[in-house]
């Protein structure tokens, strides 16, 4: 059953604003313009057209396919922000992303192993 990606996607972004507005009154803040510029632009083109575009790609390509691309999601993360940030990359992450597509190649009993390894690394 395929659904619509406008109607996942306003989906997702209604539950999560129920979700998160509450950490609003949690914390100490103040309303500026340039705030609430860039909450704008962070949710309309980083989240609402990220989320609005993945979800109508997934009616096009195999669930194979889209989940592969979701393993290398740090992958990617990490080579654009090298790229177009100059943000050079950790140890740390390089490694994360070594285990994360690592992962995939194991059964879950190795899978496990890796997991552990990795929360030992990363704490």
């Amino acid at each position: 059953m395929h659904h619509k990606a406008v109607t996942v996607t306003a989906w997702q972004i209604l539950i999560s604003i129920f979700i998160t507005v509450p950490f609003l009154f949690l914390t100490d803040w103040c309303f500026t313009v340039n705030g609430f510029l860039v909450t704008l632009f962070a949710g309309i083109i980083h989240t609402a057209l990220a989320l609005f575009l993945w979800y109508d790609a997934l009616n096009y390509i195999k669930v194979s396919f889209a989940s592969i691309l979701q393993y290398f999601d740090i992958v990617f993360a990490i080579i654009l922000a090298y790229l177009f940030l100059s943000q050079v990359p950790t140890a740390r992450q390089v490694l994360g992303a070594f285990f994360n597509y690592s992962c995939r190649k194991f059964d879950f009993d190795e899978r496990s192993k890796i997991w552990k390894l990795t929360l030992l690394v990363f704490h």
